[in-house]
């Protein structure tokens, strides 16, 4: 995991120089997770593909909604 970011929500964030969105992308992120157990913290991977998706409760967000991700 790169970063956590407390906006209006917590949010644990991994930054990825690939194309592929991939479940193993977001493994750090998702241990975390489950450490914090079911507090609302949300997991984020910022990656270089084209598609913003969700995988497994994980949001992945592509290079070109960067700046439109919602953050709240």
């Amino acid at each position: 995991m790169d970063s956590i970011a407390d906006w209006k929500h917590t949010f644990a964030i991994e930054i990825k120089s690939t194309i592929e969105a991939e479940q193993n992308l977001s493994k750090n992120t998702r241990d975390y997770l489950a450490l914090r157990g079911n507090d609302g913290c949300r997991g984020a991977v910022f990656y270089l593909g084209d598609l913003t998706l969700s995988i497994n409760g994980i949001d992945y967000v592509s290079w070109k909604d960067w700046g439109n991700y919602p953050m709240k």
